[in-house]
């Protein structure tokens, strides 16, 4: 059923059929291995102190950051965005550009929780973020909008995993998708543009792009090239 579900996000509610979300056609780096779409040793890891102070996060959080770690074979930390760093968290923001360190608002995710009525899609704004870590550790060089799309594939790469171990459902997957429009971008910025994201239909073909390429058995950077 998800399979379905997914393949007719591809065919009909996603308008833009995108080839990668990797920006160029360069061949990618060499991808981690695994024999069952579980878990790929990236390694990546905080090297050194956080940029900022890093506020305590909940026990949702802490789980699904686990999670993830696991299934990247990594050891990453989420922070909780404290009075240094109001810039950084402003409306909600999450940020994983410090190598290592994912900052967000803690509020935001509760949001995110009150808003969808599932936890995926906290989950999935929390991969995404992962996924940048693994961007830089793998030696992935995308820029601008094709960098966030491939951050959203890596996220529905990682969806792709949960849906395996089963507990995810079809509404799981609908109301994750809806978040990736709600952040999507509201107006066409140029790719390059600092923080652009990518329009709706973009970032939930990428998401869709990642959650096929695991259920297909690709590795990581075969999916989301």
């Amino acid at each position: 059923m998800l399979t379905k579900l997914l393949a007719g996000a591809a065919a009909g509610a996603v308008v833009l059929v995108m080839g990668g979300c990797g920006g160029d056609d360069s061949d990618p780096p060499a991808s981690p291995q695994s024999s069952n779409g579980l878990s790929f040793p990236v390694g990546a890891r905080p090297l050194y102190l956080p940029q900022y102070l890093c506020g305590q996060v909940g026990p949702a959080t802490l789980e699904v950051m686990a999670d993830l770690n696991q299934f990247w074979q990594s050891s990453v930390v989420a922070c909780t965005c404290q009075s240094d760093a109001p810039g950084i968290c402003q409306g909600g923001a999450f940020v994983g550009t410090d190598p290592g360190y994912i900052y967000f608002d803690v509020y935001a995710l509760e949001r995110l929780d009150q808003i969808s009525g599932s936890r995926l899609p906290a989950d999935m704004v929390m991969a995404h973020e992962f996924g940048h870590s693994v961007q830089g550790w793998l030696g992935v060089g995308t820029v601008g909008k094709f960098r966030e799309l491939q951050a959203d594939c890596l996220a529905g790469f990682y969806v792709g995993s949960r849906i395996r171990r089963g507990g995810v459902s079809q509404s799981d997957i609908s109301s994750t998708f809806a978040t990736a429009c709600s952040y999507g971008d509201p107006y066409l910025a140029p790719w390059y543009a600092p923080g652009t994201h990518g329009v709706c239909q973009e970032r939930v073909a990428a998401l869709n792009q990642g959650m096929i390429g695991n259920l297909a058995g690709a590795l990581p950077l075969q999916a989301c090239q």
